[in-house]
């Protein structure tokens, strides 16, 4: 598992994932929504943290002192600033290891909603 999530790891920060945005931009398909929201254009970081239902999620663990810097970064400041965990409520070395977890997690049940299966973040159970 720790290997699958290194090499997403490397895909989200190289923006190679399929997103609806990049979808559109590839003549795959028409609509670029978010599958959660509907509302926002699916981008890597709308479906990773900024959807309102993502973010949810991500305001159990980050401390409220840290909510303006965690949401408002770009793609690579923000995943380099939660890989060195640093100013979050962990340790260091948990922080890093359970975000890389998370957006692994947050990927994966994306595509379970959209690939018509059910999505535990709509349930409620990964809250």
């Amino acid at each position: 598992l720790m290997v699958r999530i290194k090499l997403f790891l490397w895909k989200l920060m190289h923006a190679r994932l399929l997103t609806n945005e990049l979808r559109v931009t590839r003549h795959i398909m028409d609509d670029s929504l978010c599958p959660r929201c509907k509302y926002q254009d699916e981008s890597i970081l709308h479906t990773i943290r900024d959807c309102e239902d993502v973010k949810k999620v991500w305001n159990q663990f980050i401390h409220h002192d840290h909510w303006a810097k965690f949401f408002s970064l770009g793609l690579h400041d923000w995943i380099e600033f939660n890989l060195k965990g640093q100013n979050l409520k962990a340790p260091v070395g948990f922080w890093s290891s359970f975000f890389g977890i998370m957006v692994y997690h947050l990927w994966n049940d994306r595509n379970n909603l959209v690939f018509g299966r059910s999505s535990m973040l709509q349930t409620g159970l990964i809250y």
